[in-house]
């Protein structure tokens, strides 16, 4: 009796074993990670082109106030990615708008607005605003653009401006309202905003104020110049002085 006993036990323990290892692994009860990075979409370079004696695009109805409308929202109509709605609309499918400082290029902020239709940009889209064509050319509004896909490689300096690999990668030069040590590309701002003054953020504004008399000097700092350290460019040996003339 006592044998067929443990025969009986020693056969429950083997159906359990094998029960246990064909058991799902995954529990369907367990929630999934939400943490995950924000998706990106395609990354492209668009050259963008006024027709010769072509007015500026009409303002958008929405943007009257401001007098003109963002680059983006004629971006997403010419491109075809989806007609505005709103005067931010089309941050619903570009993450970001980039340009390439260059001699050879003016800046897209001057020449009566003019510059920012004659200009080559990099746009970085979201999943939403699909894919574009790269061979097919876009006209509207008397704009004329053609796109090409972007080399992935430039995506961490348009990404970053203060970012590099070698020295050659930086220089001194003015991103917007700020002076310092940066890479050829930057940002597109949607509005031409006038600066009060030049801000240092390497050497940080209360330090710098700190040292003057902000009724009757302003700060200023010279470089002699730029190094690329641990994939960030430092400009070098700051010369900080006050200048006279407080400002607004």
């Amino acid at each position: 009796m006592k044998k067929i006993f443990g025969i009986a036990v020693l056969l429950l323990i083997l159906i359990v074993a094998i029960n246990f290892n064909q058991w799902p692994t995954d529990n369907p009860d367990k929630p999934e990670a939400t943490d995950k990075p924000e998706a990106v979409g395609g990354f492209y370079k668009v050259a963008l082109n006024l027709n010769p004696g072509t007015p500026l695009p009409v303002v958008y109805d929405f943007d009257k106030a401001n007098e003109r409308s963002h680059l983006g929202n004629y971006l997403i109509d010419v491109l075809g990615l989806k007609h505005p709605i709103a005067s931010n609309s089309f941050e619903d499918f570009i993450s970001l708008i980039a340009y390439q400082v260059d001699s050879q290029q003016p800046s897209p902020y001057g020449g009566g607005n003019r510059n920012r239709f004659n200009q080559e940009y990099f746009l970085l889209l979201k999943p939403s605003a699909g894919v574009i064509d790269t061979i097919k050319t876009y006209q509207m509004f008397g704009l004329t653009a053609t796109v090409s896909e972007a080399d992935p490689k430039l995506l961490p300096f348009i990404n970053d401006a203060t970012y590099c690999e070698v020295d050659s990668d930086c220089s001194l030069e003015g991103n917007f309202c700020n002076y310092g040590a940066y890479n050829n590309f930057r940002a597109y701002f949607g509005w031409g905003w006038g600066c009060e003054g030049t801000n240092y953020p390497q050497e940080g504004q209360e330090k710098l104020w700190a040292g003057c008399d902000a009724n009757l000097k302003h700060p200023e700092v010279t470089y002699s110049g730029v190094k690329c350290i641990a994939n960030k460019c430092v400009a070098q040996n700051p010369v900080i002085t006050c200048e006279d003339g407080a400002l607004p």
